[in-house]
């Protein structure tokens, strides 16, 4: 198996576990699955996991041209307020990603996901409702004048931009970067990965009338 498709596999699965674990959905959604060894969450539910699933597939043929820099999952509360952005960085040196899966990675991601698992205890609770996934592309997939891909579902809500605010007008949001995990150098031949999450201090203050 290629490095591209087990890194796709990890983020279906990074993505249900986030989605657990930060309380998105009510956790008697989701059900208790292994994966690389590691116990993992996955939703049961139809529309949830056809949505991931189909997100993630999409994402095949940039992640096989090393092309992904980085898979954000971000998470909103019923104003669109974003609180949590999870943040996975993919450095590769141009083969990683399309060569054969080294038996490192596996190990590598199970780690990952073990980090996942107990993230709550690095972070404060936040009232967060929905998610959107977003991502970065390195400058040579850009045809656009922006460097993501918009994912969206009709039960799942649009993107937010990668640069912090909602709008341009967005007053500047203190945030609080918390490291999760990262590969150490040469441990995984061909790529470095590296995960943590940037969490709001506090919601925008609203103008006065």
């Amino acid at each position: 198996m290629q490095c591209a498709d087990v890194l796709l596999q990890f983020l279906e699965v990074a993505t249900h576990t986030v989605l657990f674990c930060r309380q998105v959905y009510p956790v008697e959604v989701f059900e208790e699955r292994r994966k690389y060894g590691a116990p993992v969450w996955i939703s049961r539910h139809p529309a949830l996991r056809d949505y991931v699933s189909r997100t993630v597939l999409s994402l095949r043929d940039w992640m096989s041209q090393g092309l992904i820099e980085r898979f954000n999952i971000i998470l909103k509360d019923d104003e669109g307020f974003v609180w949590e952005r999870f943040v996975l960085q993919i450095a590769s040196d141009g083969a990683g990603p399309t060569s054969q899966c080294p038996p490192e990675l596996e190990s590598a991601l199970r780690a990952f996901l073990l980090k996942l698992r107990v993230c709550d205890a690095q972070l404060a609770p936040t009232p967060c409702t929905t998610f959107a996934i977003v991502v970065d592309s390195a400058s040579e997939a850009v045809t656009e004048t922006r460097d993501w891909l918009r994912a969206e579902a009709p039960d799942v809500p649009d993107y937010v931009d990668v640069d912090g605010g909602d709008s341009e007008d967005a007053p500047p949001m203190h945030r609080r970067v918390v490291p999760l995990k990262s590969s150490a150098p040469y441990a995984i031949p061909g790529l470095r990965l590296q995960l943590w999450v940037e969490q709001a201090e506090h919601p925008p203050a609203v103008p006065a009338p």
